[in-house]
């Protein structure tokens, strides 16, 4: 399948038709607008899964305000391949896009953009395109109180939906990817096993919780939501970033107002960068300090 499609079966005519007036429009305007690419994968059998993630890391620079869920799906029970940071909201979210915008079928990885473009590989940056055309998606203004994450949503009159928060694991690339291939914890009996499998390393920023957190009528509207203390060993060694969407219709429907608490940098003794202060005091047991490069010989 190539190409993309919308719920509303957008033809190719009027595709380029936009691409034509997006031409005209100044790029930096474009880049400036919210917009929310999700990102559906599993790295069993499949080398697309990762060339169309690092084609999306690489759009995310040109597009610095659009956010970016990389939600990866389970596996069937038939399958002994775990995949690394798999979700069942994943499956269920791709099942509801692929039910909500009458598709011919579900592309692996599936790729959607703001809740209304499907698109397939190198016609990524296309969807984006035409989404900063014709959409107006409203800011939404994370940031860190103390106590949890203020949420703020401006005033959007004939706009509602629900609002949804997702946390994100941000990994220093390559750096903790196993030799072997495997990650390695502990059982219920306390033997050490081998439980998933990571395809030459972690995925880039897999999401790791999301949570629904309120209904949003259309006024303006500012929360703070608390954060969870849960213990995640399997992702020691990552900061934490926050995306919050909301859906005019529940999940698997349209966006009209997204934002984001990115991730802090994470650094490795290796790396022979120094340190930045960590952007919020540890929420999680295992946030890490990075260590500090060794000193110069004297």
């Amino acid at each position: 399948m190539s190409g993309f499609q919308t719920i509303s079966g957008l033809r190719k005519g009027v595709f380029f038709a936009v691409l034509t007036v997006f031409c005209f429009v100044s790029s930096s305007v474009m880049a400036a607008q919210p917009m929310l690419i999700e990102f559906f994968g599993t790295s069993y059998k499949c080398s697309a899964d990762r060339t169309a993630e690092r084609q999306v890391e690489e759009l995310l620079k040109a597009y610095p305000n659009a956010s970016f869920l990389n939600c990866r799906l389970e596996n069937a029970p038939t399958i002994p391949h775990k995949e690394a940071f798999a979700r069942s909201f994943c499956n269920s979210a791709r099942i509801g896009y692929f039910q909500e915008m009458r598709l011919f079928g579900m592309a692996t990885p599936m790729i959607v953009v703001n809740g209304r473009y499907e698109a397939y590989n190198n016609e990524i940056e296309a969807a984006i395109k035409v989404a900063l055309s014709l959409d107006q998606i409203k800011p939404i203004e994370v940031m860190l109180a103390e106590g949890g994450l203020n949420i703020s949503v401006p005033a959007a009159e004939g706009v509602k939906g629900q609002l949804y928060l997702y946390t994100y694991a941000n990994f220093e690339k390559e750096a903790l990817a196993l030799e072997d291939g495997t990650v390695v914890v502990e059982s219920k009996d306390g033997a050490s096993v081998s439980d998933g499998v990571f395809m030459n390393s972690k995925p880039f920023r897999p999401v790791v919780r999301r949570e629904e957190v309120a209904y949003w009528d259309g006024s303006a509207l500012q929360l703070t939501y608390p954060l969870k203390a849960d213990a995640f060993p399997d992702y020691e060694g990552a900061s934490l970033g926050y995306v919050a969407v909301i859906h005019e219709g529940g999940l698997s429907s349209p966006v009209v107002a997204v934002g984001e608490l990115p991730a802090a940098p994470v650094y490795s003794s290796e790396s022979g960068e120094t340190p930045g202060l960590p952007y919020t005091e540890p929420v999680l047991p295992f946030k890490v300090v990075p260590e500090a490069p060794p000193a110069p010989p004297r």
